[in-house]
């Protein structure tokens, strides 16, 4: 015997599901409105002239001799502290230098971190709060502070805002050419590109005399290798392979610790050769990720990232 639905049991069914389908796809546009809302929010965070670049520094002139000749200042981008150990370079630099732990400053994202580590000063009085900073940061530097003393400055990076955060005008009378906001366009980049596009002939300098950016398998620890071999007292390094496996697959995969291990095996490549009797390497890293992955807030595993600093100047196994 089959039994058949009545006609009149159809149309209330019909009209749940019609009614359900609905309220999915008023949420789901709600959704989107709230997060394009929220990236929206994000460009507010960020202060193009802070109070503090309102004030010129105050120089002290060191106490000390120069201690190396030249120092190379490398970014992990993504590596947590307890993710940085049984590397075989990292932990080679190490053994013959000083280990130790750096916290990472809230929001623990990039650029914020970035700005912190070669600016000194902290997203709160930076002005640089998420990763959506467009604008030149004219904070006194590690790179001012080097062309202040007559010295050359080089960075190797795969990532692309390095040198544009640091811009310089060339004269006084120059101006930073502005940047058109989309606020509803979730890449900063695109935008800094199509502003770099209309003005080639802006009257900027990098805040590196060496700039390599080298978006390629490999290109990393080329560059790097020949900045070491080269005559730059300062050199900054960023390599992002940790901070992409992160993001794709959290710090508990394996992923991640592939990642770590290709960073590592990168920097050897690019800095096996530096002379540390004479010269001096400082690694650490702009925040750490979730074990499901991701940063930006204040958990141990993000703000704890390793410090390594060997070589000229610095003695071994120092607190």
């Amino acid at each position: 015997m089959r039994l058949m639905r009545r006609p009149h049991e159809t149309a209330p069914t019909r009209k749940v599901v019609i009614a359900a389908l609905a309220l999915l796809v008023l949420g789901t546009v709600g959704a989107v409105k709230a997060g394009i809302a929220g990236a929206s929010f994000s460009f507010d965070l960020e202060q193009v002239t802070p109070a503090l670049a309102r004030s010129a520094p105050a120089i002290e002139e060191p106490g000390t001799p120069r201690l190396a000749r030249r120092v190379f200042v490398v970014i992990i981008d993504g590596l947590g502290l307890n993710h940085s150990y049984q590397l075989p370079f990292l932990d080679e630099l190490r053994r013959r230098g000083v280990d130790t732990e750096a916290v990472s400053h809230y929001p623990s994202f990039s650029r914020p971190n970035y700005v912190s580590i070669l600016t000194g000063v902290p997203p709160s009085a930076s002005g640089v709060r998420t990763n959506h900073h467009l604008t030149a940061v004219q904070l006194d530097s590690l790179m001012d502070r080097a062309h202040a003393a007559g010295m050359h400055t080089a960075s190797a990076t795969d990532v692309t805002p390095l040198p544009r955060l640091f811009l310089r005008p060339r004269t006084a009378l120059s101006a930073i050419p502005p940047i058109e906001i989309d606020r509803e366009l979730h890449s900063t980049e695109e935008q800094f590109t199509t502003a770099a596009v209309r003005y080639p002939d802006a009257d900027l300098v990098s805040p590196f005399d060496d700039a390599r950016y080298t978006p390629w398998p490999g290109g990393f620890s080329e560059a790097g290798a020949a900045l070491a071999a080269g005559d730059a007292e300062l050199v900054v390094m960023i390599v992002t392979v940790v901070d992409e496996a992160g993001h794709a697959h959290g710090a508990a995969s394996r992923q991640y610790r592939q990642a770590a291990e290709i960073a590592d095996r990168a920097l050897a490549r690019a800095l096996g050769r530096v002379d540390l009797t004479q010269d001096a390497i400082v690694i650490t890293a702009d925040h750490g990720h979730t074990a499901r992955g991701g940063h930006g807030g204040t958990e141990p595993e993000v703000m704890s990232v390793p410090l390594i600093v060997v070589g000229a100047g610095v003695r071994p196994g120092a607190t």
